[in-house]
């Protein structure tokens, strides 16, 4: 249990460095579609380990406040955001195409030009995060679109690699994206699959 609360707090440490204290990180479950709001990361590993029995998620994007126990942050709310990311999925039991093994993938996404920061195995494939060098907080609509924009251009141009090499890649470019944390269990599989951070070398 404390290897796993480690893991997690690891993983939010890089993901939220140097964030604003003022703004706030949305934590999301399933099946009972449950927000949770935090100003920083120390109390979200304690709540997490707690929520064995769940899909738990977090919002790749930031709030200006708490929106309640039952809503999502959505695109038109993000205030922020830390890093650029994808999903990657491969292997067998996908409806659309996808590379047949790690090793496949793996080459197509060190191909972009740009190694990720971070990756983590969501049960299905990866989640790959490109931290960027300082937060991108916005100060107006226009920076929310510059933003959204930037994220589905990169989307794009991983894709575009994927589709090259005959393969589909989903599109999960919204700002209010929520993605797997590291140390949960992705339940559609039965409780099989952890998910584990890999630090790339």
């Amino acid at each position: 249990m404390e290897d796993k609360s480690k893991q997690i707090t690891e993983f939010f440490a890089a993901i939220y460095k140097d964030i604003p204290d003022n703004l706030y990180i949305n934590i999301w479950t399933l099946p009972d579609k449950r927000s949770y709001w935090f100003k920083g990361i120390i109390s979200i590993a304690p709540l997490v380990v707690t929520l064995g029995g769940k899909d738990v998620y977090f919002s790749v994007g930031l709030a200006n406040k708490e929106y309640g126990p039952y809503k999502r942050l959505k695109a038109d709310e993000v205030a922020g955001i830390t890093c650029l990311w994808c999903d990657v999925d491969f292997g067998p039991g996908h409806s659309k195409k996808v590379p047949p093994d790690e090793k496949t993938a793996g080459e197509l996404v060190r191909s972009c030009g740009l190694h990720p920061s971070l990756v983590v195995h969501s049960g299905n494939g990866w989640h790959c995060y490109w931290l960027l060098d300082k937060p991108y907080i916005f100060e107006t609509d226009g920076e929310r679109r510059a933003a959204a924009q930037l994220v589905e251009q990169w989307q794009n141009h991983i894709r575009s690699i994927f589709k090259q090499a005959g393969y589909e890649l989903d599109a999960t470019h919204d700002l209010s994206r929520v993605l797997r944390i590291p140390g949960t269990l992705n339940h559609k599989h039965g409780n099989k699959i952890g998910v584990d951070v890999r630090w790339p070398t």
